[in-house]
Order: structure tokens, then C-alpha cells, then sequence
């Protein structure tokens, strides 16, 4: 992996996450976590994510992504979750300067997710590029339980 990992501070910025399923509900959940405020684009919502929406915590604009709507004001950074989007939302991105990450498709990021885990005062991240996020995680978890 040719990455530089560094830890965002994103507490107090605008984070958008593109998409209403699993994925988008768990990337939602972890930059809330962070202090983000977080905004999902999605036209439809799975169950998770539309609790974090009726709790308050998520703003939810039920529609595609639109790059001239959503990259102005610029965001900290985009989580595109729908395969469907990549090629659109990378080129959006990239074209104004915005931090993207689509999942699963580790050539349109300009960042890759960590499986975290909390010990205490320190915060342990297994990267793997986007390469192997089931090894990443497993080896999140054996470390977090010694």
C-alpha cells in the first residue's frame, strides 16, 4: 500500500455521505462518532439510517447527488457508497478539490477507511488500502482483545 494514514479531523465539518444502505449508515455512524456533521444524499433509506435521520442527527435530502448543489459550499470530504455513482461522484469531487472515498472501488479514492478499534486512550487502525477491509477487521478485533 502506497498510502500516507493520518487521522482527519473532520469535528464541525460538513461530511456527505452518498447513499442509504448498510454502508452509508455505517460510514454515517463513524463520522457522526468524529463530531462530523453529516449529511446523507440518497433518494431512498435502509431502516438504520432513517432511525439516525428521525433521531435528528443526520439531515437527509431525498435525491441524487448533484455535483453543483453538493460540492458548494465544499464539503470536508464525500463517502460515495452506490457503485452505480463512482465515476460521476469521483470526477465531481476531484474537479472541485473534495476529499472522496467511493467504497469498494479503491482506484476512485483519495482516501481508504481503517477498521478501528478504541483501547482506552489510544485508538488502534488496521489500513489496508481497500485491498482486504475482512482482514483488516479481524485482525482489528484480535488486537483490540489482547
Amino acid at each position: 500500500m502506497s498510502a500516507f494514514v493520518v487521522a482527519l479531523q473532520v469535528e464541525g465539518r460538513r461530511c456527505l455521505v452518498l447513499g442509504g444502505g448498510a454502508e452509508a449508515h455505517d460510514k454515517a455512524k463513524k463520522l457522526l462518532a468524529a463530531g462530523a456533521q453529516v449529511t446523507a444524499i440518497a433518494p431512498t433509506l435502509d431502516p438504520d439510517l432513517a432511525a439516525l435521520v428521525s433521531a435528528g442527527a443526520v439531515p437527509w435530502e431525498a435525491r441524487a447527488f448533484d455535483p453543483a448543489r453538493d460540492l458548494a459550499p465544499r464539503p470536508a470530504l464525500v463517502v460515495a457508497t452506490e457503485p452505480a455513482s463512482h465515476e460521476e461522484v469521483f470526477a465531481a469531487c476531484r474537479a472541485a478539490g473534495v476529499l472522496v472515498c467511493c467504497v469498494d472501488a479503491p482506484a476512485r479514492c483519495d482516501f481508504f477507511h481503517t477498521a478501528q478499534g478504541d483501547c482506552g486512550p489510544l485508538t488502534l487502525a488496521v489500513a489496508s488500502g481497500g485491498q482486504a477491509p475482512a482482514l483488516a477487521k479481524a485482525l482489528r478485533d484480535q488486537l483490540v482483545a489482547q
